[in-house]
């Protein structure tokens, strides 16, 4: 009986990724200007009933000269971009470290790895109300982790409407950026 619950759990568990609603961020058309700094704008709206948690995925070939970042907020002037007073949080790769900045406040987080190819776990888990109640960020091992009590307090945030996807120097086709929301999870209780 036991074996069959847990056969279960487990198929639930591999089952339930497919389920997530994931959007594949546009990587950034290349740069036309020297600083080769290159941007580009999404506008979404995700369903968050019966979701658990925003999700923010990033992988790159990473160099200290390179930087690739994925900036949320409301687009409050309906031009279609994301200003820099529009942004809410900002996370990604630049020269060196993995970081997390909140807009509002300016305060970043950052913790440097070393270059190569490298992917970025970025997670915000939601109560059944759409408030933020913790967040773990892996590559690897951890790197950014906050609970509820102690996370930037533009962590996440229902109303966003825009992203803004930006790359600067060096550029690699194996560059993937996706967000979105994983279903709420599947749990047994046994006595």
């Amino acid at each position: 009986m036991k074996a069959r619950i847990a056969a279960s759990a487990l198929l639930m568990f591999a089952v339930a990724p497919c389920f997530a609603a994931e959007v594949a961020l546009p990587a950034p058309p290349p740069s036309e200007y020297a600083d080769t700094e290159a941007s580009t704008n999404l506008a979404f709206s995700l369903r968050t009933e019966g979701r658990s948690s925003f999700e923010i995925t990033i992988s790159l070939q990473a160099s200290a000269s390179n930087n690739l970042e994925v900036a949320f907020g409301c687009d409050a002037d309906s031009d279609g971009e994301l200003s820099a007073e529009e942004q809410s949080l900002t996370v990604g790769w630049d020269s060196g470290s993995w970081f997390m900045r909140d807009d509002a406040t300016g305060e970043r987080a950052s913790v440097p790895r070393a270059d190569g190819q490298r992917r970025l776990d970025f997670r915000v888990m939601i109560d059944s109300k759409l408030r933020p109640r913790g967040l773990v960020a892996r590559d690897g091992g951890v790197v950014f982790a906050y609970d509820a009590r102690s996370m930037p307090s533009s962590a996440f945030d229902p109303d966003w409407n825009l992203v803004r996807v930006t790359a600067r120097g060096f550029r690699n086709p194996m560059e993937r950026l996706s967000v979105g929301f994983a279903p709420a999870g599947f749990s047994v209780h046994l006595k």
